[in-house]
């Protein structure tokens, strides 16, 4: 199922890549703080990160924290990552895909990049170069991707470094990227041409919590 595989690659890229070049010694998340749903389950609240998810009105739905957990897994373990200590080190606040299809989807995790020092002054291109180095692990298992554009994107009062793939030539793979204070925020969506529209929905339901 696409939804199951662009999620793996996906922590591949965000997870998994620095844990496999030493990242996460400790086994620490740090001072990282997942946030909430409200009780009706469409507005999710992170007071660490200062980011609020509002769900569309219908047709898309949150992914359960255990299938979370088993994709994370999943994508570690395919390209032979230590998946118990990166799970360990990583907050995910969620995944919302589109419920007949799963596409668009949007998801949103963070790492803090200096629980070790072989990546305590790691920068943002550092970083990039290093999720960039894992597209022939992700190739070699038929997730082909192409580069088409970078630029910056302010959503929620943040400044994100965009990185737009094409996915196995028919999924638009957008990866928004922002580090502050050795923390690295990872917000990602994922849609096709058809479902461009929708994928700005979601976009649009990132805001900041005033």
């Amino acid at each position: 199922m696409i939804r199951v595989k662009v999620t793996v690659l996906f922590l591949c890229m965000l997870c998994s890549v620095i844990s496999c070049n030493g990242l996460f010694g400790n086994s620490q998340r740090g001072d990282i703080k997942a946030g909430s749903w409200s009780a009706d389950g469409t507005v999710y609240t992170n007071e660490w990160s200062k980011l609020r998810f509002t769900m569309p009105a219908e047709g898309f739905v949150a992914t359960p924290q255990e299938d979370i957990d088993a994709w994370t897994r999943e994508g570690l373990e395919s390209i032979g990552g230590n998946a118990d200590l990166t799970m360990r080190s990583i907050v995910y606040d969620y995944l919302i895909y589109e419920e007949s299809t799963g596409v668009p989807h949007i998801q949103l995790a963070y790492q803090n990049l200096g629980l070790d020092p072989a990546t305590r002054n790691m920068d943002m291109n550092d970083f990039i170069e290093a999720m960039e180095s894992e597209f022939e692990v992700l190739e070699s298992q038929g997730l082909t991707n192409r580069e088409v554009g970078r630029e910056t994107e302010t959503i929620a009062g943040v400044d994100w470094t965009v990185i737009r793939y094409i996915q196995n030539g028919t999924y638009n793979a957008d990866y928004y990227l922002y580090l502050e204070d050795g923390y690295m925020w990872g917000l990602n969506i994922l849609y096709t041409d058809d479902t461009a529209n929708q994928a700005r929905e979601l976009l649009a339901g990132v805001t900041a919590v005033e």
